[in-house]
Formats: C-alpha cells, structure tokens, sequence
C-alpha cells in the first residue's frame, strides 16, 4: 500500500482517506471462514450427540445371556 503526499499551506485542513475496499474484502474473507467453522463444528456436534445416543441406547439395552446358566427361571405355581 503506497502513500501519496500532498503538500498544502496551513490555511487548509488536510485530511487522509485510505481506500476501505481492501478492508471490506478482508472482512468478507474473514467471515467466511468463520461461517465454515461454525458449519464444521456444527457437524462435529452432530456426530458426537449421534455417537452419545447410541452408546446410551446400547447401555439401556440388557446383555444377552452367553449361556444358558445366565438365564434365571421362573417357576410358575400350578
């Protein structure tokens, strides 16, 4: 980015105006990439909430018997 001078006599206020266009395009630049992390977190939390339900679902779930010695019987009173 360059500088320009202008040289002016005292009865004259200068003022400096930087072009803002470079800056907007950063900005832009910059709030895309932030949308683009927010949609990846977004996915990661997606996946984990997923992964959280199907472990609470498999922990709600009773272990099948592995042998018949597992299984409890019922008498049932005639």
């Amino acid at each position: 980015m360059g500088i320009s001078v202008l040289v002016v006599d005292s009865s004259v206020e200068p003022q400096l105006h930087q072009p803002i266009s470079a800056l907007v395009d950063v900005i832009k630049a910059q709030t895309e990439a932030i949308n683009n992390l927010v949609g990846s977190n977004i996915a990661i939390l997606d996946e984990l909430v997923a992964q959280n339900s199907q472990l609470e679902e498999e922990q709600e779930q009773p272990n099948p018997p592995r042998s018949l010695d597992d299984y409890e019987i019922e008498s049932e009173s005639m």
